[in-house]
């Protein structure tokens, strides 16, 4: 594969290889399985060879695991639920994984192995790096991966779910860059939905100023400062909790991804953002105060304080021996010396 294509490979799509070997890797899984579990599948190879006929159609839903699709149709044929866990895949002979060849732009190979974690971990950056060239060559407009930049509020139209760039397919999603959000390609699913709810949560602030800047006031973090001491200082209190408060007001799934959606949230947000983020306030306020109560009775801390006292009374003992009458004489201080 491409190593731009690299974080694009579906990982649960590669565990059913081919189909012409399908039956093979579902009898070892099955063989994986401890006795009792497998006991209602016998014939293994027979219910192998069912199981590799009726999941054709799962293959077509390639976002399926296979030990998935397997535990599923044992407990419909058996009864017998099977944690996925109890599939020892380590006892797969390796024709039965995946191999992945990763070359460069040139066909020549980078790297080989059967561990696509390993992989993408090692050539990770360099795939992104592969996504954003194949970005610049197909979108004329796009600066790397940014089709829209520098954006104070929705008006760049409707996110599509998928767009196909240079062979690749790219998902597009917001992304925060503090005073203002861009509209970016990612190639890993999971990479932009995180990216689009730190930049929705972005644009909502901005869209919301007015009412994020009396929110801050209104949350009153000065008077929780000095018990959320220990975590952080005031400033960040109240970015937690005016965080909070959008996030439980505006990013409820599924997340906007048209500007009608965003539009409707906003104006349903307006009205309860205040509440819902007072609300968290005041329960934060009640967490540190226990927090602190709890801290100030624990047994290391009633330890510290008995070694403190006993301290104190040792050091006052002390002194008084030494500053209390009678004083040593002269006399009796050269009688010790002779």
């Amino acid at each position: 594969m491409p190593v731009a294509a690299l974080n694009q490979v579906n990982v649960a799509r590669c565990e059913w290889l081919v189909p012409g070997m399908l039956k093979e890797k579902a009898l070892a899984l099955l063989k994986s399985l401890p006795q009792k579990m497998r006991r209602g599948c016998v014939p293994l190879p027979e219910f192998a060879q069912n199981f590799s006929r009726e999941a054709v159609r799962e293959i077509a839903m390639s976002d399926t695991p296979l030990t998935q699709a397997l535990a599923r149709y044992i407990r419909d044929k058996t009864t017998v639920a099977v944690p996925l866990e109890s599939f020892k895949l380590e006892t797969l002979p390796p024709h039965l994984i995946m191999n992945f060849k990763v070359v460069d732009e040139h066909g020549r190979q980078i790297d080989l192995g059967r561990n696509l974690a390993q992989l993408r971990a090692e050539h990770g950056p360099r795939a992104a790096q592969g996504f954003s060239k194949a970005a610049d060559a197909k979108l004329e407009d796009a600066d790397g991966r940014v089709l829209f930049a520098e954006r104070l509020n929705w008006d760049f139209g409707d996110l599509e779910e998928i767009v196909e760039v240079g062979g690749l397919i790219g998902y597009p999603a917001l992304a925060d860059h503090g005073k203002h959000v861009n509209v970016e390609l990612f190639d890993e699913p999971e990479q932009a939905l995180q990216a689009h709810r730190a930049g929705l949560a972005r644009l909502f602030r901005l869209q919301l100023a007015d009412q994020i800047k009396y929110l801050e006031k209104a949350v009153n973090a000065r008077a929780l400062s000095l018990l959320f001491a220990p975590f952080g200082g005031e400033k960040e209190l109240t970015e937690q909790l005016v965080g909070a408060g959008i996030a439980r007001a505006c990013l409820a799934d599924p997340l906007p991804r048209k500007q009608s959606e965003f539009a409707a949230r906003k104006e349903e947000s307006r009205g309860r953002l205040s509440l819902i983020t007072q609300e968290i306030a005041a329960l934060a306020g009640r967490i540190l105060e226990e927090h602190g109560a709890a801290q100030k009775s624990s047994p290391a801390r009633k330890r510290s304080r008995r070694r403190r006292k006993t301290s104190r009374r040792s050091c006052s003992a002390c002194c008084r021996k030494i500053s209390s009458p009678p004083f040593p004489t002269r006399s009796s201080r050269t009688t010790r010396a002779t």
